[in-house]
């Protein structure tokens, strides 16, 4: 049994996913079952890699709700070929996450959340996808250890760049490596300005079509080598502007793109013969 539980329901399912299915809403009656236990932030999902439940990889989704004999767990990410049960703790479960949230903060991402206690949190760890799918590590941010004071956190995403819906999840890991996963949260992100930059691989020269608030100003394209030592720059205004680059071998390289007063555009130029 995962050593953060007590009592766990005896029965255990086996994921058998076909395509893309996604977060899914689990629900479970325990009418005629008997937990020590019986509040919400007691109840884990918990995901075994093997089905025996005794070791090897496992990960658990903290309860959102219970009423009615029904233990609800709103957001699960599950993965084909995994194992889960129902678990219940004798104690709340390490972190009591009293609210996790994401919210619009111009083109940034602002984080937050706040735990109620804390016992052998080691830190959190906070990743983004676009499809609530595939996951990216965006940071990490340490916990208090152990505590009975409330806390609060937040984290900003400084990405002005992911102009559409970015999802966000926060995972909790304790000193033993034990992790807690939390509900999904997701925002809608635009970018302050578009910018897009083609053909991309190209031979001689590649355009870029901006679209700022530059008022009497203009943009600069900067072209570096891959160690980041700049070859070129170019000044460019809003729409279509070509840069040539005939002049440098086939290489990738880096291209920066400078909008006064906003963040910088970077991405990667891949130039062939």
């Amino acid at each position: 049994m995962h050593a953060t539980f007590a009592e766990r329901f005896t029965r255990e399912w086996k994921v058998g996913e076909i395509g893309t299915v996604g977060n899914v809403v689990v629900e479970m009656d325990i009418t005629g079952l008997a937990f020590t236990n019986e509040s919400a932030d007691h109840f884990g999902l918990v995901i075994d890699d093997d089905g025996d439940f005794t070791g090897g990889t496992q990960s658990y989704y903290v309860a959102d709700n219970l009423a009615s004999d029904k233990v609800t767990f709103n957001t699960v990410d599950f993965e084909n070929g995994k194992y889960f049960t129902l678990m219940n703790s004798a104690s709340a479960l390490p972190v009591e996450l009293l609210n996790w949230q994401a919210k619009p903060d111009g083109c940034f991402g602002h984080l937050t959340w706040t735990t109620g206690s804390e016992i052998n949190n080691d830190y959190f760890l906070i990743q983004y996808s676009y499809d609530a799918q595939t996951w990216t590590d965006l940071d990490k941010v340490y916990g208090a250890g152990n505590s009975n004071e409330v806390i609060h956190y937040e984290y900003y995403d400084v990405n002005c760049f992911h102009n559409s819906t970015v999802y966000y999840r926060l995972i909790q890991y304790d000193f033993d490596g034990t992790e807690t996963i939390f509900n999904i949260q997701h925002i809608s992100l635009e970018s302050p300005y578009s910018v897009e930059l083609f053909p991309n691989p190209t031979t001689n020269e590649f355009k870029v079509d901006l679209s700022a608030d530059l008022s009497e100003r203009q943009a600069i394209v900067i072209v570096r080598d891959i160690q980041g030592k700049e070859l070129m720059r170019q000044r460019i205004g809003n729409g279509v502007s070509t840069v040539n680059v005939s002049h440098l071998p086939p290489n990738t390289y880096l291209v920066k793109v400078s909008v006064p007063n906003q963040l910088p555009y970077h991405t990667k130029l891949v130039k062939v013969d």
